[in-house]
């Protein structure tokens, strides 16, 4: 029997197509997703660090399937996104000389920022109860209003630059 939206107390599971699945089938499609990103991000690292070339395609591979389970599994916008990306695909093949090492190039860059959303992901959980952060959250918040946009500026200029390397 499908799950109705208001079935289940985990918000995860009342979005996009997944709704309608299962309750079982979409815990284990959600655990599936983490554990796919996670091998991703070690693959990923093993290919940079150790120059293992060969595992380009089972990242690429992993990354596919990731891409179809979160348009199972994620909102309208995302499914928006992923059309617009296909769509990014279809266009490269159009206009550029070298569409392939153009694709491949652009693979290498999304395993980057794959597994760096991976990283951030995995620590959300502890910083989220961690009360040092919540305390430093605090401070930023009792700030007078231009130190606090200096401190919130500063901050997303030092995630801007992670996010560029």
């Amino acid at each position: 029997m499908a799950t109705s939206p208001e079935s289940s107390s985990d918000p995860a599971l009342n979005t996009g197509l997944i709704r309608y699945f299962p309750e079982k089938w979409a815990r284990r499609i959600l655990s599936f997703q983490g554990v796919l990103l996670i091998c991703i991000s070690i693959a990923s690292g093993f290919q940079a660090i150790f120059g293992m070339a060969w595992l380009k395609y089972p990242i690429l591979a992993g990354m596919v399937v990731f891409c179809m389970l979160i348009a199972i599994s994620g909102r309208r916008i995302v499914r928006v996104f992923l059309s617009l990306g296909l769509f990014c695909i279809l266009l490269t093949f159009y206009s550029v000389e070298d569409a392939w090492h153009t694709l491949n190039q652009g693979a290498m860059r999304a395993q980057l920022f794959l597994s760096f959303i991976t990283a951030i992901m995995i620590l959300r959980e502890p910083a989220f109860h961690s009360p040092l952060l919540q305390a430093a959250g605090k401070i930023i918040v009792r700030q007078r209003q231009g130190r606090r946009v200096l401190m919130l500026l500063l901050g997303s200029h030092l995630f801007c630059l992670m996010m560029n390397m």
